[in-house]
């Protein structure tokens, strides 16, 4: 067993209101941004539904604007067009205004427009003097992420500061350490200590009783996931992909908005495929995993039983291992980050003799001197047990489970 002291301490969060406030600047300027960003495409969508109108075009150009730096440009177009015998005219192109670099690409949407040319605009039902010209999902609403990305996470980082300001882990004086403690007397700070899935905490009675190991994600669980973000992802790039195959249909195929959704696409892809692959994996042995004690302490024996339910034979090659693991979370100037390091790996089973994984039992001991679990908003030492069947042109069976480690108890003298 590989076995190292954590990388750091358990810490209390300090300033979590001053945090709050600062997260707040973020969130103010998220809904600034979508004003400009999130807005033009929720009126693209809309837009979806007007009726469509013949319409005239009075006035067709590239308009330049000089800066200090640069000179940028914009698509200027003027139509008329008649709504129930009531002529209106307007010059949106698009609900996304402003002007970008790239005289080319604007005069070549420009030439599709030539004055007196006779179009379609795309009117509003409830109020006529509403149009516009192109109502397509470009690329650049791809832009409405970036504020999106702000509000959600500024939100987050709020809720998640002021929670952790007024939830603060209760630690005996000098902090919870390995060795030396008896967890008797820890009862009234057992809040940084986690739960065993599945069993009833016994005062006065730690560990005994013993479990049944649920895993962390189930089976079902993972095609449930994987299925709302393929779902997800794949809803919000085919309104891309709808626009860019249509535009290649009518013969004005946009080249680089074409290679900027390839990689979504390829990624979109994968997702779907994977959903197949957790379907498949739906049909594996399921392990039954059972622990003589609720909950492990170290230097102390336990038994671990296991069997599998389904076609186990199936099975070629069996691993079974018990990791530590620490996660820290800090801040670095404005971000959060989350450190993860594994500082003991024991291998329970590992084996191919086939034939032999349908059942069996073996020892388990945490080495002396290991850090026990523990749990608060800043820093986790977590104990997975992990399960790994190889089953061939298919997918392998892989489960985790939580442990719950209790501290290490004094060694009484002879």
């Amino acid at each position: 067993m590989q076995n190292s002291r954590a990388i750091s301490r358990p810490k209390q969060g300090s300033g979590m209101g001053c945090l709050g406030l600062f997260l707040g600047v973020f969130l103010l300027a998220g809904i600034g941004l979508g004003w400009f960003l999130i807005r033009p495409v929720a009126q693209t969508i809309a837009a979806r539904s007007w009726r469509e109108v013949p319409c005239t075009i009075l006035e067709s150009g590239v308009k330049a604007h000089s800066g200090s730096d640069s000179t940028t440009y914009s698509v200027a177009v003027r139509y008329e067009y008649e709504v129930d015998g009531r002529l209106y005219r307007s010059d949106r192109y698009r609900f996304l205004g402003g002007s970008s670099s790239g005289y080319e690409g604007k005069a070549e949407v420009v030439a599709g427009f030539p004055v007196g040319s006779r179009k379609v605009c795309y009117v509003d039902p409830k109020d006529p003097s509403r149009a516009v010209l192109d109502r397509s999902l470009g690329a650049w609403v791809l832009l409405s992420l970036i504020p999106l990305g702000l509000i959600g996470g500024s939100l987050w980082g709020i809720v998640w500061s002021f929670r952790g300001g007024r939830g603060k882990v209760r630690v005996p004086p000098g902090g919870p350490v390995p060795g030396g403690v008896n967890f008797a007397d820890l009862e009234p700070y057992r809040a940084w200590l986690p739960e065993p899935r599945g069993a009833a905490r016994v005062a006065g009675a730690a560990g005994e009783g013993s479990l049944e190991l649920k895993p962390s994600t189930g089976p079902v669980g993972k095609l449930i996931g994987i299925t709302f973000v393929a779902l997800f992802w794949n809803g919000i790039v085919s309104l891309f992909l709808k626009d860019v195959v249509a535009g290649w249909r009518n013969g004005q195929g946009d080249g680089c908005h074409t290679l900027f959704l390839v990689p979504f696409v390829v990624i979109g892809l994968g997702l779907l495929l994977s959903i197949p692959y957790q379907i498949l994996a739906l049909f594996n042995p399921r392990p039954r995993l059972i622990l003589d004690r609720s909950r492990l302490r170290p230097g102390e024996a336990a038994r671990l039983s296991w069997s599998f339910s389904g076609a186990a034979g199936r099975i070629r090659k069996l691993k079974i291992t018990i990791e530590g693991r620490e996660e820290a979370t800090y801040r670095r100037g404005t971000s959060t980050h989350t450190d993860r390091s594994t500082f003991a790996t024991l291998v329970l089973v590992e084996s191919d003799l086939r034939g032999t994984f349908a059942s069996g039992e073996i020892e388990v001991m945490i080495s002396s001197g290991s850090m026990h679990s523990f749990s608060a908003s800043h820093n986790k030492i977590l104990w997975k047990l992990m399960i790994a069947g190889e089953i061939a042109r298919w997918p392998d069976v892989g489960e985790e489970f939580d442990l719950v480690v209790l501290p290490e108890l004094p060694r009484r003298n002879p």
